[in-house]
């Protein structure tokens, strides 16, 4: 059963449907990548923005607690420094977020590792700090006590070149704090050992004492400060490391998230043109399949109408159009019969027309000569009548001669004159009836002589 078989409402419903068919499947694709998008999309707003966002906001406590750190260093106010523990905690806090949605997150076991190293880190620098900060307020306490001491000195009865001593080392002490040279102190001892060589008061020992520890708090404060920045320095290093590590991954989610819409994108416009292609094929099959035998269904019409029956529709199919066909060859061959129905009775009814201008010929000389014997028999019945009169007249005369019988002879006459009479109309009877049966056809009549 091939394609031509099918009824036109079975190729509609076929046509429908595959492209039903193809619109579920599109419509299934549709909806899977729709929700590959939305798990995606779901995944990035749950798991890979906080992640995200939490290691931005590592890199960027990081960077105040560097900040407030070298505020510090310059002013040792404890301002800063409680400013330094606050975006250390805060620092903290982030990472352990970060390290929450690590999981969820997909991060790379090496990024986990390094977030992991941060978080040590932190930790050492934590520790670093509080020593840091104990030299700094062991700095500051000395360097109050220095100020005590020099303003007791200048006040005290000491020479004039000693109290400028006094003035230059308090200076030179300044100056290493603000511009943080602690290799100038060896210069700042020197200014001591000058001091002291000036003066031995006790006063004085204390002054110097006080400026010996006070430099010694401040290189080791110094070194704790570079130990500390080297760590808060690789902090930095890798927070930023493991930042862009997870922006990489946040763009690699993107534009994989990108990459699902560009392919569905291409798959829809894919099988929308697909499902057109089919669309346009069923039309255009149905519609040939239908508008081409019509069309010849019609030439084959307008043959009939110009007369034309010998010609017949060779399409074998057994649809809706077949029938259509079958039927107008049945019409043809139908209407040609009648047609030749008609020639053989009218070709009878000439050959019949032919015999009945000759039969009407022949009647119309039988009647002819039925007129002629019609007007014989009128004058043998004329004639007849007359006989028939004398007759009668002879009848009378016999029965008024009847007293006459005694005259045999005349009686004897007169009868055999009846008698020959009557044989004579007999003939001339016989001879008028023969005349007219003859005319009728009937040529085989017979009457009785008397």
């Amino acid at each position: 059963m091939g394609w031509k078989d099918i009824n036109i409402l079975t190729k509609l419903l076929i046509a429908f449907g595959i492209t039903l068919i193809f619109t579920i499947i599109i419509g299934g694709i549709g909806i899977y990548n729709l929700n590959r998008i939305n798990d995606n999309t779901k995944q990035t707003a749950v798991d890979y923005l906080p992640v995200v966002n939490n290691s931005y906001k590592v890199d960027k406590y990081w960077h105040e607690v560097m900040n407030y750190f070298s505020e510090y260093n310059y002013s040792g106010d404890v301002y800063f420094s409680n400013k330094v523990e606050q975006r250390i905690q805060r620092t903290e806090a982030a990472i352990n977020e970060i390290m929450l949605k690590a999981k969820a997150a997909k991060l790379s076991d090496e990024s986990t590792q390094k977030i992991t190293t941060i978080k040590l880190q932190i930790d050492k620098f934590s520790e670093v700090f509080k020593n840091y900060e104990k030299k700094v307020e062991l700095n500051n306490r000395q360097e109050i006590n220095i100020e005590k001491l020099k303003a007791s000195l200048l006040s005290s009865a000491i020479d004039t070149d000693t109290k400028l001593i006094v003035s230059e080392i308090s200076d030179y002490l300044y100056y290493i704090r603000a511009e943080r040279l602690p290799r100038k102190m060896p210069q700042l001892y020197k200014l001591t050992d000058k001091l002291a060589q000036k003066s031995n008061a006790s006063l004085t020992n204390k002054f110097i004492d006080q400026i010996h520890k006070y430099g010694q708090t401040y290189i080791d404060a110094r070194k704790i400060e570079l130990k500390a920045t080297e760590i808060g320095n690789s902090i930095l290093g890798d927070a930023k490391a493991v930042t862009d590590v997870i922006l990489d991954m946040f763009t690699e989610n993107a534009e994989v998230a990108n990459q699902i819409t560009i392919n569905a994108q291409s798959i829809m416009i894919f099988s929308i043109i697909i499902i057109l292609i089919i669309g346009f094929a069923f039309s255009f099959l149905i519609s040939r399949s239908i508008t081409r035998p019509i069309g010849i269904t019609v030439d084959f019409a307008k043959h009939m109408a110009s007369g034309d029956l010998t010609e017949k529709i060779k399409i074998e199919r057994k649809d809706e159009i077949g029938d259509l066909i079958g039927a107008m060859n049945l019409i043809s061959e139908k209407t040609n019969e009648v047609i030749n129905s008609i020639k053989e009775s009218a070709e009878q009814i000439k050959d019949a027309s032919v015999r009945l201008s000759s039969n009407s010929q022949e009647l119309s000389s039988g009647s002819t000569e039925q007129a002629s014997a019609a007007e014989e028999v009128a004058a043998s019945m004329e004639e007849m009548s007359a006989n028939i009169q004398q007759i009668a007249n002879q009848l009378v005369i016999f029965i008024d001669l009847k007293d006459l019988l005694g005259n045999r002879g005349v009686f004897i006459n007169n009868l055999h004159n009846l008698l020959h009479l009557r044989s004579h109309l007999t003939v001339r009877a016989y001879q008028t009836g023969r005349t007219v049966f003859q005319a009728f056809g009937h040529t085989h009549v017979r009457y009785p002589i008397a």
